[in-house]
């Protein structure tokens, strides 16, 4: 697991939470002031309706901007930007939902609403920009922490050389501790040179001041972490401890307490909770708008499959679900009605036959995906996920593939992050499956809301892709 690529552990939000809350804090004073400033301006007060919309944005902002990490420090100016574009436009897009659910939106006016949306977004980019400004200064004003590491392994040397690029925390790396003579002679940072052994430790940390030191030491060295720690306890120094786990694959790691107890968790869904109730509802209110808009040309599709070649309209085929359930996947049929051999399922390929001449027009124009609306609306599917392959696909590669069901902590979806990569259509080897599963278990484990909208937006784009067929 190559730090500077792999996902972030949870437990990291937890690194500036008043900065987070007073960037949360902030966001919604300035999305409620901006609302009632432009209330008063049209009408000369804040109507009852108004303060009704405030409390729903309030809410609304504390579950979208919270799947965003939208009050996170880490944000680039430019991600902030794009991030809050999203939260807004997901916001607006439940909130003409709710207005269209409850026919509640004839009392609001319309100049109100258009002007306060992006009045609304430009004052939290600017309140953002002025609060990580004053964290940076601070942390530039505060004194630095001088930190250790100990371990000469490969694990030791990602680690330092994370640290070292670190630009959100004040920290200044004094060098390295050597636990292995050998691994040492490949040390290759020489603005963090090694500068002792373990034996030595106590006295390099008195003699370089340090205030933090990192045990990066691999599972086997559980009893020298141990001796390690017991010799530091007393020494005023924090404590970390970065086991090299870099030969598992970790799917969403989390780091959790139970009853008082540190729990890892190496393979967890990212959709519990809270996450999982805004994916769903934002399948729900995304899928519902495309409906409407796709209703017609669904229809003339049907149409044309059906004058055009024998068998039903629909073409129904067993696929595995969110942990292993198994579900039926909605197409429109684009092949001729045919049987294969013993429960068989032969892909498509580009001068596949079977195709009929409507198929290939639905294919290319990926039509044929439409009625997995219907899976989505039922729970089954997710507007972005892993794709899902035929049954007896998966059996076959997951023979093949190490982790390869890995790909099942989360919904299947219609588009994913393997397919605006380039990975769409025929799969000719075990090697271009493995690129997919790559990309699968990297969207797992770094799953947002704002994730899955640039892979919408990035699929409009894709389409059109001569991979299709």
């Amino acid at each position: 697991m190559n730090l500077s690529t792999a996902p972030n552990f949870r437990y990291d939000r937890r690194r500036h939470p008043l900065y987070r809350v007073a960037s949360l804090v902030t966001d919604i004073a300035a999305s409620i002031g901006a609302l009632f400033f432009y209330a008063v301006m049209r009408d000369g007060e804040v109507h009852t309706d108004y303060v009704l919309l405030a409390i729903i944005v309030t809410l609304l902002q504390l579950a979208v901007f919270s799947s965003l990490r939208i009050n996170s420090p880490r944000l680039t100016r430019l991600d902030l930007l794009i991030a809050l574009v999203q939260g807004w436009f997901i916001m607006t897009l439940l909130l003409m939902l709710i207005g269209f659910a409850t026919k509640s939106s004839d009392d609001y006016s319309r100049i109100v609403i258009l002007s306060w949306i992006p009045s609304s977004l430009l004052l939290q980019y600017g309140m953002s920009l002025l609060l990580q400004s004053a964290l940076i200064n601070g942390q530039r004003s505060g004194k630095k922490s001088r930190v250790l590491i100990v371990g000469s392994g490969e694990i030791s040397r990602r680690l330092t050389h994370y640290l070292l690029t670190e630009t959100e925390h004040a920290l200044e790396v004094v060098g390295a501790v050597a636990a292995d003579a050998e691994e040492a002679k490949n040390w290759t940072l020489d603005n963090a040179p090694i500068i002792g052994d373990v034996e030595h430790l106590c006295e390099l940390v008195a003699q370089h001041q340090v205030n933090t030191v990192y045990l990066a030491l691999n599972t086997s060295h559980e009893h020298l972490v141990r001796a390690l720690y017991l010799q530091l306890i007393d020494r005023r120094v924090d404590i970390h401890w970065a086991p090299d786990i870099s030969g598992m694959m970790l799917i969403n790691p989390n780091l959790k307490s139970l009853g008082g107890l540190p729990v890892l968790s190496l393979s967890e869904t990212p959709l519990v909770g809270d996450h999982a109730r805004i994916k769903r509802l934002f399948d729900l209110t995304l899928a519902s708008m495309i409906l409407l808009v796709a209703t017609p040309v669904m229809f003339a599709a049907a149409l044309a499959i059906k004058a055009t070649s024998p068998g039903p309209v629909i073409f129904r085929q067993r696929r595995y679900g969110w942990n292993g359930e198994e579900f039926d996947i909605m197409k429109f049929r684009s092949m001729r009605m045919h049987t294969e051999e013993n429960g068989a399922v032969t892909a498509a390929t580009k001068s596949d036959t079977r195709i009929t001449p409507v198929g290939w027009f639905i294919r290319r124009t990926s039509v044929d995906e439409l009625p997995q609306l219907f899976n989505v609306m039922q729970g089954s599917m997710s507007l972005v996920g892993p794709r899902p392959h035929a049954t007896v696909h998966d059996d076959y590669y997951s023979q093949r593939i190490a982790s390869y069901f890995t790909r099942l902590k989360i919904k299947p979806g219609i588009t994913g992050l393997a397919q605006v990569n380039g990975f769409r259509g025929e799969i000719t080897s075990v090697e271009e499956m493995k690129v997919r599963v790559s990309h699968d278990l990297d969207y797992i484990n770094n799953w947002s809301l704002g994730l899955d909208l640039k892979i919408l937006f990035k699929t409009v784009f894709v389409l059109a892709s001569n991979k299709t067929y």
